[in-house]
């Protein structure tokens, strides 16, 4: 017969303490590589594992990892999942996104930027700004690109 999951939540409480800064430190058994474990009825899962279902009310998708700064916390908030994992990279990806010039790339676009030092960011808006009936090699002149790079980043911008 399998444990419950009332089971498994007392076993993982009775076995972690709660510290200073919201983090909740493992006292109860490791496994051989230093994995916290939990044992209920002959079962073994990892501390991990029983976490994160604590917190999310779902099995976990692969691996389990805490998903703040401090080591070996078994925080039942803190657990994170490989979906969660992928979410947040996309989440900071997307903010860490470079910023654009809008003026600049605007300037470029109409021939009044000499020299136009653009990022590829930069370079990609000027090309979605830029008519479509521009000329490639007049469009790379206006924003400092070569006619392949400009082909390439139309090919780009028409593809949804």
């Amino acid at each position: 017969m399998s444990a419950t999951m009332k089971e498994w939540r007392a076993a993982f409480l009775a076995r972690s303490r709660r510290v200073a800064g919201g983090h909740r430190v493992w006292r109860g058994a490791y496994a051989t590589g230093g994995t916290p474990i939990v044992f209920v009825r002959k079962e073994c899962l990892t501390a991990a594992r029983v976490a994160f279902a604590i917190a999310q009310g779902r099995d976990p998708v692969g691996y389990v990892k805490a998903g703040c700064d401090r080591a070996g916390c078994v925080e039942p908030g803190h657990q994170t999942d490989r979906p969660m994992r992928a979410a947040r990279r996309e989440q900071d990806r997307a903010a860490a996104a470079p910023a654009v010039d809008e003026l600049a790339v605007e300037l470029a676009v109409q021939g009044r930027l000499p020299q136009p030092r653009l990022s590829p960011e930069e370079k990609r808006a000027a090309v979605r700004l830029a008519p479509t009936t521009m000329p490639v090699i007049t469009l790379a002149r206006r924003i400092g690109a070569c006619s392949r790079t400009v082909k390439k980043l139309r090919a780009e911008v028409a593809t949804p």
